[in-house]
């Protein structure tokens, strides 16, 4: 007898309203195979009284089938104010199933980019109601399982189409893949689990996604609609990266292509800065930097830091970002003079290319530009509010980094009052710094806070190691009794603190993220080599003591991203291969459906001191840059297979620059100088730290003896 299809198209029917449609159709029809569509909505909404009513009823029909969407999560619903309960739809489903043996319910999950990193919870969920309601007496496993599902790819909204994400959604993908694969019927006891021929539809979507995804350039229209639709979602007090903190990355990507700082915007911003004057700067007033346990700023990261006078601190706690010196600089930009500070701005100015610089990019920020007219008014206000603030409370710290100095470290400073500067002058200090108990900047700066905090966009707080500053702990739980929604977080650490602080340092971000205090939290933590090597650049770590704490910051907070800041030098070159093998395994342990790269790791190379960098090594260690280069191709994620999540094109990129900029040729000289220099700062090293360099790179003997005999020569 031929199946009769019944469509409920109204989402808002109640059960009550479905069952009479459904009594009349019933009447009308002569047949007893059913194939009913039912509005997802429809599910959403029910109560549970009507909706055993309405079983009762599809009981006289022995042969029922019922088709709906899948919802993708209970986020995705409040976001898109699609409304209804996602626990309300497994109830109402486990209703039908209980009252009715015959019944099969086929679900359709639209793969998008937000609903492929939440499959886990809802196919978890269907293997759980298919375990409790399985038949027995069937042939057809279609008979023995109650709900089927069919993955289909989303075709409406192009922004969320999966060949408009970035790499992460291909993986996901394949996750996906390797989760069906894993549960499928023929490997599971009692037939509970998925079909071979689920995971064929998901590689069909896969290979299509592949070959399909959009190129950056013809990206932009989607990307920049998706961005408008966020904007504005936001403006009605929602949040995305908190609905969504799995598309960070997606998220970040679609900032590059953001119309507010396209080309034609940053011509606008420079037009619009001109009328002003030619030197006008909005980074001038809306940015800052505060090392707190020196007592200085400055405002972006080109200028020298100057010293902040106390005197004015009681009567305008902002006198920590608006100085009389820096509104001094702010008069010269207005009256168009070119205060020299800033000459790194000033040189690309002045370069034929037109290009252009940093004065124009950062006055093009969101939180820069919608402060202009403001600024403009009153230019020379003592009161103006920093938007991005980075900031310092203390230098305290307990690791002596070769490449560090006792400005950043209290270690390296009590090393130095002990033995006195080295010979290299390397980690002198060249400030006076102020204990953090006793620091009137520090005071000064909490009470500015309450005045402050809902005006900060970006916080950062650098150190020293920022687990040793109480101040740290203080923001924190701040933000957890007074959140600040739009402001974004950033926290440096080296996760070297004692365990008491690393584990109330975890709590308190979870805690934060539970509570939606702010709008997003990064941890930046850095480690340069791996092993024994990684803990003599870095004196104090400890290799095993790190990442376990990295490990457990991730598996406690899954909604966090963790980011490797890596100081590339002489030293890391042996063991660096070694060290992205780790955070390769790191990454397959910590991945979920929501998160595929909890770990970055990022590469800068050392610029100084000279004597640390790659350029004083000899050119057959390039061999090791090559492997290392090899490798991160190599296991690229698009290569890596779907037992491990690689690297990204922004990592080859990164790696070969290091590489070019080693092969650029020096001078015999420079070589001898720092050669020389590298043998002195080193053995003075060993023997004041008690280590040995030749014992824990052994592989470098050569070099270290090539070092020894320039220095025997004596400097040039």
């Amino acid at each position: 007898m031929k199946q009769a299809i019944i469509d409920i198209q109204e989402n808002l029917l109640s059960f009550s309203e479905i069952e009479k449609k459904l009594a009349s159709d019933f009447e009308s029809r002569d047949s007893q195979e059913y194939l009913i569509n039912l509005p997802l909505g429809v599910l959403l909404n029910s109560d549970l009284k009507s909706a055993s009513q309405l079983v009762k009823l599809l009981r006289n029909k022995p042969q029922i089938q019922i088709k709906t969407k899948i919802p993708p999560s209970q986020a995705y619903l409040d976001f898109f104010a699609i409304g209804g309960n996602e626990e309300r739809f497994w109830q109402v489903l486990s209703v039908f199933l209980e009252g009715h043996e015959q019944l099969t319910w086929n679900l359709d999950y639209e793969l998008d980019l937000i609903s492929i990193y939440n499959f886990s919870f809802n196919l978890e969920k269907i293997l759980d109601l298919n375990g409790r309601f399985k038949r027995s007496g069937f042939s057809d496993h279609n008979r023995v399982l109650p709900i089927c599902i069919n993955f289909v790819e989303k075709t409406q909204a192009p922004w969320m189409l999966l060949k408009e994400g970035t790499e992460e959604v291909l993986g996901q993908l394949q996750i996906l893949k390797d989760f069906l694969s894993q549960r499928l019927s023929s490997e599971r006891a009692h037939l509970t689990g998925y079909q071979s021929s689920d995971v064929d539809h998901v590689e069909a979507i896969h290979h299509q996604s592949l070959n399909g995804i959009s190129l950056p350039e013809k990206r932009k229209l989607n990307i920049n609609t998706c961005l408008a639709l966020l904007k504005k979602e936001q403006e009605d007090g929602k949040s995305f990266l908190y609905s969504f903190p799995f598309l960070k990355d997606f998220w970040d990507y679609c900032a590059q292509f953001d119309p507010q700082i396209t080309e034609k915007t940053l011509v606008a911003t420079k037009n619009q800065l001109n009328k002003v004057s030619p030197t006008f700067c909005l980074a001038k007033w809306t940015t800052t930097t505060l090392h707190l346990e020196s007592g200085t700023t400055h405002s972006c990261h080109h200028p020298p830091v100057h010293k902040i006078p106390t005197q004015k601190l009681d009567e305008n706690f902002s006198s920590l970002h608006n100085t009389d010196y820096k509104i001094k600089q702010r008069k010269m930009m207005i009256q168009g003079k070119r205060p020299s500070e800033c000459d790194y701005c000033w040189n690309i100015e002045d370069l034929k290319s037109n290009e252009v610089s940093d004065r124009i990019i950062k006055s093009a920020a969101p939180y820069s530009l919608n402060q202009f007219e403001t600024i403009v008014k009153n230019p020379y206000s003592e009161k103006i509010n920093p938007r991005y603030i980075e900031i310092s409370f203390s230098n305290k710290c307990q690791f002596k980094c070769s490449y560090c100095s006792a400005d950043y470290s209290s270690t390296w400073a009590e090393e130095l009052n002990k033995f006195g500067n080295y010979q290299t002058m390397s980690g002198a200090s060249t400030k006076e710094i102020i204990k953090e108990e006793d620091n009137k900047y520090v005071q000064t700066f909490w009470k500015w806070w309450p005045h402050l905090k809902d005006d900060i966009h970006t916080l950062r707080i650098t150190g020293g190691e920022p687990l040793l500053s109480p101040s740290t702990f203080k923001v924190l739980e701040s933000l957890v009794e007074e959140p600040i929604p739009n402001m974004s977080l950033s926290i440096n650490t080296n996760l070297g603190a004692p365990p008491v602080l690393v584990d109330k340092f975890i709590d308190l971000c979870r805690e934060v993220y539970e509570k939606k205090s702010v709008k997003t939290v990064e941890v930046f933590t850095s480690i340069d080599a791996f092993g024994p090597r990684a803990e003599y650049i870095r004196h104090g770590l400890k290799n095993e003591y790190f990442w376990q704490n990295l490990e457990k910051l991730l598996q406690s907070v899954p909604q966090m991203k963790v980011y490797i800041m890596c100081t590339f030098n002489a030293l890391s070159i042996t063991s660096f291969k070694d060290l992205l093998k780790k955070v390769m395994e790191v990454n397959l342990r910590q991945r979920h459906a929501r998160r595929i790269f909890p770990l970055d790791i990022d590469f800068a190379y050392l610029r100084h001191p000279e004597y640390q960098t790659v350029k004083v090594l000899p050119s057959e260690y390039q061999g090791y840059l090559e492997d290392i280069v090899h490798y991160i191709e190599e296991n690229h994620w698009l290569n890596s297979g779907s037992t491990e999540m690689g690297f990204l094109d922004h990592h080859v990129i990164k790696m070969k620059r290091i590489q070019e900029w080693m092969r650029q040729p020096v001078s015999d000289s420079f070589l001898h100088t720092q050669r020389s220099r590298f043998y002195q700062f080193f053995s003075e090293h060993d023997r004041r730290r008690q280590t040995n360099f030749v014992q824990t790179f052994p592989e470098m003997k050569e070099f270290w003896e090539l070092c020894q005999r320039h220095h025997e020569r004596g400097l040039i």
